[in-house]
């Protein structure tokens, strides 16, 4: 009964983790595509199998990972965090695993430390541009990045991460 269902789900998973490999600016929309593609069938499949089920945990599992490697390669492409969070904590709730939940916190609290972060990496590539354009301009950039770092650095050790 659940072969129907759990071919859907495969067919799904490799079409999203073939987008995330080939284009991966279009990750995040595949990665949200799949989620709209097995909500129903993983429906069912909770509903037909127990929690303790292996080929519910490993179906389930898989769409996460899905999830995860679309937003990884999203994210190494556009560094668009906000995203890359909403992918994560959908993820989250589609995981059945204990090691699936804990590799998708993980890359979530390195998203949100990247998001923090990306201020001042931000900062630091305009200077390497300017002083490669510029000299006399990448020297002005240098010290308005070596003027505003302490205080992008100081949020990032108040922050929790």
């Amino acid at each position: 009964m659940t072969k129907p269902l759990k071919t859907r789900v495969v067919n799904a998973v490799e079409k999203a983790r073939a987008v995330a490999e080939r284009e991966p600016k279009k990750a995040a929309q595949s990665a949200r595509d799949l989620l709209k593609a097995v909500a129903e069938p993983l429906k069912i499949i909770r509903m037909i199998l127990p929690a303790a089920d292996h080929e519910r945990i490993d179906l389930c599992d898989s769409v996460a990972e899905a999830c995860l490697t679309c937003q990884v390669a999203y994210a190494r492409e556009t560094r668009d965090w906000t995203a890359s969070t909403e992918l994560l904590d959908s993820a989250a709730q589609i995981a059945e695993s204990t090691e699936t939940r804990s590799r998708i916190q993980e890359n979530r609290a390195l998203v949100k430390s990247a998001a923090l972060m990306d201020p001042l990496f931000k900062e630091c590539e305009h200077a390497v541009k300017a002083v490669e354009k510029d000299p006399a301009t990448g020297d002005k950039a240098a010290q308005r990045l070596l003027s505003s770092a302490p205080a992008m650095l100081a949020q990032l050790e108040s922050s929790d991460v």
